[in-house]
């Protein structure tokens, strides 16, 4: 009989312990912007790891369409990882925060001629670069494994030609 009640014991600590941390899988999509794009198709996804109820970390991947208005008309791509913090207002709703990193890295450009410059040439080579990632966000708890979010990243600090680029992303998050 110990034996069973030390079990189940154990096995509700390690439930109540798996709500507070865990890895999680999200995508999103929504409108991104920076000084060669207009507002334009945007898409992420991402992969995380909470510590505990406060804090985690993020690996994730944000990608912009084409929509240029400029001289170049140039898609990109962000791959990032970054500190996340978490403050949840109720069970089930919680405000995010976070700080990060992320390597810039053009894609196919296409010049108002109409003729397309190869991401690996001198061209756009040089526009790729590290940019620092912020991101604020809220987020909707529909089940102790699903979520939905509202989140917007800006990633700023690049001397690349497309300058600061901000993706405002309403997203779904599983919780392993």
């Amino acid at each position: 009989m110990k034996k069973i009640l030390a079990g189940l014991l154990a096995g509700s600590c390690v439930i109540a312990f798996a709500d507070d941390n865990g890895m999680y899988f999200g995508a999103g999509a929504g409108a991104a912007w920076n000084k060669v794009n207009n507002p334009t198709a945007s898409g992420r996804v991402d992969l995380g790891y909470n510590f505990n109820k406060w804090w985690g970390v993020e690996l994730g991947t944000t990608g912009t369409a084409q929509s240029g208005s400029g001289e170049l008309n140039q898609s990109m791509q962000y791959y990032d990882l970054s500190l996340k913090g978490t403050w949840a207002l109720s069970d089930a709703f919680a405000l995010t925060g976070q700080f990060g990193g992320a390597l810039a890295s053009p894609g196919v450009v296409a010049q108002p001629t109409g003729t397309t410059v190869n991401p690996a040439s001198p061209v756009t080579r040089d526009q790729q670069g590290w940019d620092f990632l912020t991101a604020v966000g809220a987020q909707y708890n529909l089940t102790k494994q699903v979520s939905l979010n509202v989140t917007d990243y800006y990633y700023y600090g690049s001397t690349t030609y497309q300058g600061n680029t901000n993706a405002v992303l309403a997203g779904i998050k599983y919780n392993f």
